[in-house]
C-alpha cells in the first residue's frame, strides 16, 4: 500500500530529483556536525534485526508524516497546513508516494536525548542505553500508533521520480 509523506530539498537539487528521484543517502539536508556524530553513534549501535530491514540513519529518505491535507511538523509535533508550512521554509517541499512496507517512524524526542549526550561527550554506557531506547522506539509505519510527539519517517528505499510532486 502506498502513503503520502513530505520531504524537503534544496532548490538546486530539484531538477535532478525530478529527473532521477530521491536516493537514500546519509547527508540529506544535514550539515550540523553534532547531528552527523549523533547519527554515527546510533548507526554503530543498531541491532542486526533492524539493520536487516534496511534501517539506517545513513541510508534512508527522511520525511514528514501526512495527516489529511496537513503534515506533522517535526519541530513542534503539530499538524500544520502543507502550503503554509511550505511558504515559511527556504527548502522546497515535495509530496512523495512511498510503499508503507518500506517506512518506519522514529521518535525525535528519543533522538534528541542521544544528541544531547553526544554533544556533552557523555560516557559510552549512557550513549548505548539511549541508543538502544531510540532504536526500540522505531516502529514500522503500518504499526505506528501515533504516540510520538515528534515523529519522523524513515523510508528504506529510493523514491522514483514519478512518485514525486512539488508542493
Amino acid at each position: 500500500m502506498q502513503v503520502v509523506i513530505y520531504h524537503e530539498v534544496r532548490l538546486e537539487a530539484l531538477d535532478k530529483i525530478l529527473r532521477e528521484g530521491i536516493k537514500r543517502s546519509d547527508q540529506g539536508e544535514k550539515s550540523d556536525s553534532v547531528v552527523q556524530r549523533t547519527d554515527e553513534c546510533l548507526e554503530s549501535r543498531i541491532s542486526q534485526d533492524l539493520a536487516g530491514k534496511g534501517l539506517s540513519r545513513r541510508r534512508v529518505v527522511y520525511g514528514y508524516l501526512s495527516s489529511g491535507d496537513k503534515l506533522v511538523d517535526i519541530t513542534s509535533g503539530e499538524a500544520v497546513e502543507v502550503h503554509s508550512y511550505s511558504e515559511q521554509r527556504d527548502l522546497i517541499l515535495l509530496r512523495i508516494r512511498v510503499d508503507t512496507s518500506k517506512c518506519f517512524v522514529s521518535d525525535l524526542d528519543a533522538y534528541d536525548a542521544v544528541k544531547m549526550c553526544v554533544e556533552s561527550d557523555a560516557d559510552d554506557t549512557l550513549l548505548t542505553r539511549l541508543a538502544e531506547r531510540y532504536w526500540a522506539r522505531v516502529a514500522p509505519l503500518d504499526e505506528y500508533d501515533g504516540s510520538y510527539r515528534r515523529p519522523e519517517v524513515m523510508v528504506t528505499s529510493d523514491v522514483d521520480a514519478q512518485d514525486i510532486e512539488v508542493v
